[in-house]
Formats: C-alpha cells, sequence, structure tokens
C-alpha cells in the first residue's frame, strides 16, 4: 500500500499560489509567503479539503488605527 499525501494550495486574493515547501508548518508558510504579499503575515488561513488538494484561504486582517 503506497500512502501519499494531498498537495497544499493557498488561495489569496483571488490569486492561487503554491505551496513554497510541503514540509513547512503553516506558521513558517506564512513567513515565506509574506515576503511577497506583507498582508499574509497577518491573516488567516482556513482549511479545507477536497479530493485533490487541501485548500488554504487566506484572508487578511486588516485593522484600524486610532
Amino acid at each position: 500500500m503506497e500512502v501519499s499525501r494531498l498537495p497544499r494550495v493557498f488561495e489569496f486574493n483571488g490569486l492561487r499560489l503554491s505551496d513554497p515547501n510541503p514540509d513547512l508548518p503553516i506558521d513558517a508558510v506564512k513567513g515565506v509567503l509574506g515576503l511577497q504579499y506583507p498582508e499574509i503575515s497577518n491573516a488567516e488561513f482556513k482549511k479545507s479539503e477536497t479530493s485533490e488538494a487541501i485548500v488554504y484561504t487566506i484572508k487578511a486582517n486588516y485593522g484600524q488605527k486610532g
């Protein structure tokens, strides 16, 4: 029996981002993707699964000043 893990896909602002490294935990992925998209550094990751992939929908947390 062969065990394989589903690929992870990250969706952010209508973009589908590939997994920078399947062995990284989600907090580390936040750091890597946050280099290119700074809003991701403080974003919320919501996980869902399909038969083809594990999908993380990234929702940026925009704060208010004042």
